[in-house]
């Protein structure tokens, strides 16, 4: 049966999700109003005009001031006329001209409607009025001049109404994915028609002169813009909309690692899919092989009905390709007649250099060159290439009609697959490939981060770091005083004051165009495409100081191909991750702008550099040096350093970004990643050596090499070449380092990762029946304890073993300690920093030293922890997590910091809610390990921070007593040491018996009514 996604309309999602009602009187007084407002038109407009105008298709005869009998604007005559009545009698309290709340020049609604006495997440409803008849799909003007509106934060609102008072769109905006959605259109121009027939005509009661569809498109309008149904659906958009997406999410989810991975239920395997028996592999090609062929061929499917929903290719093409197969007689299979001409031949290839083959086929005609890696052949080896690959009929038919049951589509509909729930579909399925699913222990940080906490990290990081950049400019470059850039505490409020000058703006882009962003642990990257949105954000507010409005298409190419970066060591994560960044930027694709652009300007960014397959941990940060005596160092880089070494790759990377023709981009690709492999075999030696130091033997080089080191400024040259990273985002794993029997097995059997326990178990014995097989996993094991040594004894990471109260206490290679070491590495001294990670990097004794850099080498901006209670749903509800902000340069005196906290939705409004706690309760709270106190409220860290200011009783201040216990009090042999009466002694000594089990309370009533407050720090008494 198909899905709702596929039946559910907008009115019907009203109707069936939203709480909102409809009267007959409301009705009747809406087509009143209506009928009014046909009277005052034609008081205006003479009736064969307006006749013309109500019988035409939006914005193909739109209403002009020489229609009007007095000359009248348009649209402050549609306004006044029909918008106004209409807003009043679905009873808004409206004002007019509702600028930014920072005072911007350019962005300035038509209405604003407060609701500040309701909750919700928003100050006030905005509303664009256009004249009647213009078209509302548009991007500079009606719908699209909302979705700037909520883009932009200064007008506080996440709700906007479109309207030229015949068709009326609501829209809203998720601040957390950054996404769209329409809740309602509805078109009345069906009843303005029929009341004006009626007016000319026959003059019955209104209630008779229209149809029972004209009352539904009346009703449609009260139950969601009338002001108290607008309410309601307000408040609880936000819950019901996350959990249609999350329903969609799920819905999708299954099917889709039931038709690649034949998964249908946790108890049920299905051999029918593409790992199962669909791809057919290449002779040479591995069953790692076929799963990365399986996941690009399902990513070029998804994308392609993202191209159909934009009308960029014919609206049904992959069903029309899956027809004519079966209506013809065919050698071939469906893949290799039809699907793999579509992607190599066509998508590939511009127009003009497509092969005779493929250009007298209809339905690839006036399909465009939008290739930006995705449909170029990637896979490969000594023995096969890519298009080796072929793909049963009977799988690849029932993904096609899997795929036709939804609807993909960028319009905003909250039913809608669209690219923000699509990337949810994306993470959970790389989290499938990625982990051992199947096992009773799920991979912990191997789940779908909330998009509140991809856009608290992003907005973070990517705003102050911006800031920093232009206030340099403006102070080194444009001669602004140093203390007047400094006043600005937001990037938006700095932009806003800007002249409009193209000198000044123009400079202030090339800024962003060399601001990196990287995610070292970026699977399908969704931390990425939150950073995308943050850095087009401001770009277009730069460009609209200057009243320039460029595409949003080609804002996010540049940004996509100019600030993104990630790594990850899943080689179809990061093609996901790529699919993901290039589905952001086709979802702001319509004909219109097609039209408008070239081939160079239409073709996706080539980001097969940006996005990398590696290890993340092993590898150079910075040069391998040689002392006089022989030892490996690692030298710093610079800017000069890394051209020096690398500027023939620097070259050749950038121009396979810069070229448009297949040819000659592969040609580049080629030639940079040999000189890249050639750098790498110089390297490996290097790496080698370092395993050697660190006490690793019986290792050889080539051991080294698979274990895929990711040497930061070799990779990443072009970014070092320039400085390095301005921001690092991410949620890195929070696991240890342990043999993973999923990573081995596949390699042997592509259904290994897809079975139960008992028979994963029972299939990994007969494997291991196999000597080859069983001397690799026993290599493998090895490699994976070669790695877990290396970590616990290379210099490369030192802040791994801290000594507590005398002692070493190592971090297990707990894998979120070991990123956090490496993101102090690869961002720049001045650049800033937000991870999700665990809650043992904040209070465990094995990551002490972390926490003091944390303190002493960077400046902690925010600590947000919670405990799960849902927010990961696989994850133990009971398990501590925290967001961390930091610039990496500096030292902590002071941060923004609040705890345990259930709802994520905290980190919109941690500005009210956040303390300020000082570096001394941080620091000397737990002198020994260092650990950070989860304080409750700014009186408990008053407290804390005046009890810390004098020395613990166990520190030896001259001649002043002191106290070092050595072992607790017991009542066997210390019974006399209890005080727990008044008449015993002036203050209680207790045991626990003493205390309350299973309770904890920071405030206990006492009898007499006084109350007794009791801390953390009351333990150690």
């Amino acid at each position: 049966m198909p899905p709702a996604t596929t039946s559910t309309s907008q009115t019907e999602f009203v109707q069936e999700a939203f709480e909102t009602t409809v009267e007959a009187d409301d009705e009747k007084r809406l087509l009143e109003a209506i009928n009014d407002a046909v009277s005052r038109l034609r008081e205006q407009i003479d009736d064969d005009t307006l006749e013309n105008i109500l019988r035409a298709d939006a914005g193909s005869y739109r209403l002009r001031g020489g229609m009007t009998r007095d000359g009248l604007q348009p649209e402050p005559f549609t306004q006044q006329a029909v918008i106004e009545p209409l807003l009043s009698e679905l009873g808004h309290s409206f004002d007019t001209e509702a600028g930014g709340l920072s005072g911007g020049r350019t962005m300035v609604a038509d209405y604003t409607v407060s609701l500040r006495d309701f909750d919700t997440d928003s100050t006030r409803l905005l509303i664009e009025a256009e004249p009647i008849n213009k078209d509302l799909d548009s991007r500079e003007h009606g719908i699209g001049q909302v979705r700037d509106w909520l883009s932009q934060r200064e007008f506080e609102s996440d709700f906007g109404f479109a309207t030229d008072g015949l068709r009326w769109a609501f829209v809203r905006y998720d601040p957390d994915s950054y996404s769209h959605n329409v809740i309602e259109e509805v078109d009345l121009q069906p009843v303005f028609l029929a009341l004006f027939e009626n007016q000319v005509g026959a003059r019955e009661p209104v209630e008779e002169a229209v149809f029972d569809a004209d009352r539904e498109r009346v009703a449609s309008l009260l139950r969601t813009f009338e002001f108290e149904n607008f309410v309601s659906i307000a408040v609880e958009a936000r819950q019901v909309i996350k959990r249609t997406q999350e329903e969609i999410t799920d819905e999708f989810y299954d099917d889709y690692i039931r038709y690649v991975f034949g998964i249908v239920d946790e108890d049920e395997e299905t051999p029918r899919s593409l790992i199962g028996d669909g791809v057919v592999k290449p002779d040479g090609a591995t069953e790692d092989d076929a799963r990365l062929f399986a996941v690009e061929l399902m990513n070029r499917l998804v994308f392609i009905k993202f191209l159909e929903d934009k009308e960029i290719v014919h609206p049904d093409l992959l069903l029309t390709l899956k027809d004519a197969y079966e209506d013809g007689m065919h050698t071939g299979s469906l893949y290799n007649d039809f699907v793999k001409p579509l992607f190599y031949d066509v998508m590939n290839e511009k127009p003009d250099q497509r092969p005779p083959t493929v250009q007298d086929i209809e339905v690839f005609e006036d399909i465009p060159y939008l290739n930006g890696g995705l449909f170029r052949p990637s896979l490969g080896g000594d023995e096969f290439d890519e298009e080796d690959f072929d793909v049963r009929n009977s799988v690849l038919k029932s993904i096609i009609d899997l795929l036709e049951r939804y609807s993909f589509s960028a319009g905003g509909s909250p039913t809608d697959l669209d690219p923000s729930v699509l990337g949810n579909v994306f993470e959970k399925t790389v989290n499938y490939i990625t982990s051992d699913n199947a096992d009773t222990n799920k991979e912990l940080g191997a789940y779908y981060t909330p998009s509140e906490i991809t856009r608290f990290c992003a907005e973070e990081t990517v705003r102050p770091a911006l800031l920093d950049r232009f206030g340099r400019v403006l102070v080194e470059e444009r001669d602004w005083p140093e203390p007047e850039v400094e006043n600005y505490d937001s990037v938006y409020s700095l932009i806003e004051d800007l002249p409009g000058n193209w000198g000044l703006i123009s400079a202030l882009l090339a800024e962003v165009d060399e601001f990196r962003v990287v995610d070292p642990a970026c699977g399908s990257g969704h931390f990425l495409t939150s950073v995308l949105e943050e850095i087009v954000n401001v770009r277009k507010a730069l460009y609209a100081q200057n009243e320039n409005y460029p595409q949003e298409y080609r804002l996010k190419k540049t940004t996509v191909l100019n600030n993104i970066y990630g790594v990850d060591l899943m080689g179809p994560a990061v093609e996901i991750g790529k699919l993901r960044l290039w589905l952001s930027i086709i979802s702001e694709l319509d004909e219109d702008v097609v039209d408008d652009l070239d081939d160079d300007e239409l073709a996706l960014p080539n980001i097969v550099f940006n996005l990398r397959e590696g290890n993340s941990l092993i590898g150079y940060t910075g040069f391998p040096e040689t002392t006089d005596d022989g030892e490996y160092t690692l030298g710093s880089f610079t800017e000069d350093s890394v051209r020096d070494r690398y500027q023939g790759i620097i070259d050749e990377i950038e121009k396979h970004e810069q070229a448009v023709d297949t040819d000659v981009a592969e040609d580049h690709r080629q030639k940079a990643f040999e000189k890249l492999r050639e750098a790498r075999e110089d390297l490996i030696s290097d790496i080698h050596a370092d395993f050697v130091e660190a006490g690793i033997e019986g290792l050889n080089q080539e051991t080294v090499a698979e274990m895929q080191p990711f040497n930061w400024v070799l990779e990443f040259a072009e970014v070092y070449a320039d400085g390095g990273f301005d921001v690092v985002v991410g949620n890195p794993p929070w696991d240890r380092i342990t043999p993973q029997r999923d990573d081995y097995f596949t390699r042997f059997d592509s259904d290994f990762r897809t079975l139960l326990p008992e028979a994963k178990q029972e299939r990994q014995e007969e494997l291991l029946e196999d000597p080859e097989i069983k001397e690799g996993w026993e290599e493998y094991k090895r490699q994976v304890e070669i790695q877990a040594d290396y970590f616990n004894n290379s210099d490369e990471y030192e802040l791994q073993r801290p000594k507590v109260a005398g002692r070493t206490s190592a971090t297990e290679n707990d894998l979120s300690a070991l990123f956090l070491e490496r993101v102090f590495q690869i961002a720049r001294d001045d650049g800033y920093v937000a991870q999700v990670l665990p809650g043992a990097i904040f209070n465990g004794s094995s990551t002490k030293d972390l926490r003091l850099h944390l303190l002493d080498e960077a400046k902690i901006q925010s600590l947000v922890t919670f405990e799960n209670k849902g927010i990961f749903p696989e994850i133990d509800n009971r398990y501590n997590f925290g967001t961390l902000v930091f610039e990496n340069r500096g030292s902590t005196d002071e941060l923004r910091g609040i705890f345990q906290q259930h709802d994520v939705g905290v980190l919109q409004e941690l500005e009210e809610s956040a303390l300020s706690i000082p570096r001394r309760v941080l620091r000397d709270y737990s002198p020994e390990a260092a650990i950070f106190p989860y304080v409750d409220s700014q009186q408990e860290v008053g407290i804390l921070n005046q009890i810390l200011q004098y020395p613990s009783i166990s520190e030896r201040v001259g001649d002043r007593w002191y106290v070092e216990p050595y072992r607790e009090l017991d009542r066997g042999n210390d019974v006399d040491r209890f005080v727990e009466s008044e008449d015993k002694g002036e203050y209680p000594v207790l045991g626990g018996s003493n205390i309350y089990q299973f309770m904890y309370d920071g405030f206990i009533e006492s009898a007499e009514g006084d109350g007794i407050h009791c801390f953390t720090a009351c333990s150690t008494l």
